[in-house]
């Protein structure tokens, strides 16, 4: 399997994935800013953002992964072009079909499915380029992410213990997996 190209917008009726570019860093800015106190405790670079030219420079990165073709960025956007927050496909690994999804929203836009949406929009697309495992981890104290996971039938697979230092305190990892329904490898 040759290295992975994804679509630079995906959508829906409700959301748009786009990829992480410069047009967004004011608005990336300000959610980091309003919610640190909601993201920090499961997002560790929120306390090295701390400017609006911190904000650009995690962008230039984003940009660098995506032409690298190993962590693909999106912003979820609604349709007013709102930042809401951002989803990203990271981890990948070509030779075992396989990587991670991550993914935040602003706290005044959770419990609406946003992260849901954007979850499938991007699995699907996954899936049909030929992976066959997609994982979502999370501290296990985040049971937002969780339920996340698991209300988009990502099953359980285990917990790595002390696998996260939350500021110097040892939490433990949850892991869910989805396998692609889609494809079978012997």
């Amino acid at each position: 399997m040759e290295k992975i190209a994804l679509p630079e917008t995906l959508g829906n009726e409700t959301i748009t994935l786009q990829r992480h570019n410069h047009i967004f860093d004011e608005q990336l800015f300000n959610a980091i800013d309003a919610n640190r106190t909601h993201l920090r405790p499961w997002l560790f670079w929120v306390d090295k953002t701390n400017t609006l030219e911190d904000t650009k420079k995690t962008t230039d990165l984003f940009i660098n992964l995506w032409q690298e073709k190993s962590n693909f960025a999106y912003v979820i956007l609604n349709k007013q072009n709102e930042v809401l927050g951002t989803i990203d496909f990271h981890d990948v690994n070509i030779d075992n079909r396989s990587g991670e999804i991550g993914y935040w929203l602003r706290k005044d836009k959770t419990g609406y499915g946003y992260i849901s949406m954007a979850l499938k929009l991007l699995e699907d697309e996954i899936f049909n380029l030929g992976f066959v495992r997609i994982a979502i981890t999370c501290d296990s104290l985040n049971t937002a992410s969780s339920a996340v996971a698991i209300r988009n039938s990502y099953s359980y697979e285990g917990c790595c213990k002390k696998a996260l230092n939350a500021y110097g305190e040892l939490h433990d990892r949850l892991l869910y997996a989805k396998i692609n329904p889609l494809t079978s490898i012997s």
